[in-house]
């Protein structure tokens, strides 16, 4: 079992995204070093490490740009607080696909699993590009010569399978998806304050 974490701090400078099979314990050691928000901590249940991996993967690729470095243990995940919306907004349209809600963190409570997330992730992935590619008048062949990357590797990722992180954000760039995770048009859910 492996959870994704969103963690911000209580000055709003900066948000922490990893990955732990035991996220209350992992919060708990790194609150030794950093004041974190502990009411508004998002938690994903990721099925296996490959799962949370993946995703840590592509929020820490995507937010690449607004890293900004701590100097404790765990301090290459932060980011800066202006793209927090967008990085829970992900989770929450990942949730939305597939009929499931993300979790608050409350240190020291048992979350229970809410399914595979390895394919969640892939999936949500898969239909917000499609939907974007669609949205833009775009064929896959089109995408795929535009963004340097083969033909079968944009049908792969709009049908939920696996990809490359290098050749996803490419596609993503091509899409003016890269860094904004704007959403696709739909009903998402307003995340509680």
């Amino acid at each position: 079992m492996s959870y994704i974490y969103i963690a911000p701090l209580k000055d709003k400078s900066a948000f922490k995204v990893g990955k732990s099979t035991t996220p209350s314990k992992r919060i708990q050691h790194l609150s030794k070093f950093y004041d974190f928000d502990m009411d508004d901590i998002t938690l994903m249940y990721c099925g296996d490490e490959n799962g949370a991996y993946t995703l840590e993967s592509v929020l820490h690729a995507v937010l690449r740009e607004h890293q900004k470095i701590k100097e404790f243990e765990g301090g290459t995940e932060f980011f800066d607080f202006y793209h927090y919306n967008n990085a829970i907004q992900l989770l929450y349209d990942i949730a939305d696909i597939n009929n499931l809600t993300p979790e608050q963190l409350i240190v020291d409570f048992d979350i229970e699993p809410m399914g595979s997330f390895l394919d969640l992730t892939l999936s949500a992935l898969g239909k917000r590009c499609a939907a974007r590619r669609l949205e833009l008048n775009l064929s896959q062949e089109y995408l795929a010569n535009a963004a340097a990357v083969g033909h079968r590797t944009v049908q792969r990722l709009e049908a939920g399978s696996s990809v490359n992180t290098s050749c996803l954000l490419q596609i993503m760039q091509q899409l003016e998806m890269d860094c904004s995770l704007e959403p696709v048009k739909s009903n998402t859910r307003k995340r509680a304050s």
